[in-house]
């Protein structure tokens, strides 16, 4: 990982910082398994992340692959990702949750974009007298 510098994020001062999966380190992060019983293939990745220069919080994060993975055909992934505050009504827990995430790939000659949006969030704990 590498520190860029300050940055702004959506208006707010964050830390940019850059990070790369170390080529002779095993990927632990992320894989793509052929079915139920196929074989699992690994991928480096690379990308972003804005750190809240205020709360320390991840505020953005950006990903891509560090090669293709053409035993897969699999030649490009993007991935992006809001993170919010999120207050629950029930209590006073604040928890940094993803606001939105949009995903891009090419895979099998085909591009896809996708973009999910979390606003709906609901805290399910589990109390002395069990789960609420």
């Amino acid at each position: 990982m590498t520190c860029e510098g300050l940055a702004r994020s959506n208006g707010q001062l964050a830390w940019q910082v850059h990070f790369r999966q170390k080529p002779d380190k095993p990927n632990e992060l992320k894989s793509y398994q052929s079915g139920i019983h196929g074989a699992s293939y690994s991928v480096s990745l690379k990308g972003r992340a804005w750190i809240s220069a205020e709360s320390y919080q991840i505020v953005r994060m950006e990903m891509d692959l560090v090669a293709p993975a053409p035993q897969i055909q699999l030649l490009a992934e993007h991935t992006a990702i809001e993170y919010r505050p999120v207050k629950f009504r029930e209590s006073d827990v604040n928890l940094w949750l993803p606001l939105s995430a949009e995903v891009y790939f090419a895979w099998r000659g085909q591009q896809v974009h996708r973009r999910h949006s979390f606003d709906h969030y609901m805290r399910i704990g589990f109390s002395r007298s069990g789960w609420r």
